[in-house]
């Protein structure tokens, strides 16, 4: 075997290692991105579930509200039949308490 023969292999196994080098980082970049890609999306759905589920508790509060808006006076038997709707309709609200309003000057003795 001649010297040109050498280096012509020498060559050809130095360019398919770096060529292979390269594809290899190739794939691994896209892997790398495709993960990302798929992780960002798991993220935004996880946090799309929980801004749904915050916002259907926050839109019973909106009827509570609407509930003393609309009356001078509710009763806790109006307050506890409607808490009651929102604990049949929503499984993750556990309970809702009834407490009467106090005016500053009822608690005054308490000071």
């Amino acid at each position: 075997m001649n010297i040109y023969s050498k280096y012509i292999i020498l060559l050809i196994v130095v360019a398919g290692l770096g060529f292979s080098g390269y594809l290899g980082q190739r794939f691994h970049e896209k892997e790398s991105a495709a993960i990302a890609t798929e992780f960002r999306k798991d993220v935004d759905d996880k946090a799309s579930a929980l801004e749904r589920e915050i916002l259907l508790n926050i839109e019973v509060l909106y009827a509570f509200r609407g509930l003393f808006d609309s009356s001078e006076h509710v009763t806790a038997k109006e307050f506890a039949r409607i808490a009651q709707s929102f604990i049949v309709r929503h499984q993750d609200i556990y309970a809702i308490e009834w407490a009467p309003v106090l005016r500053i000057n009822s608690v005054s003795h308490l000071n």
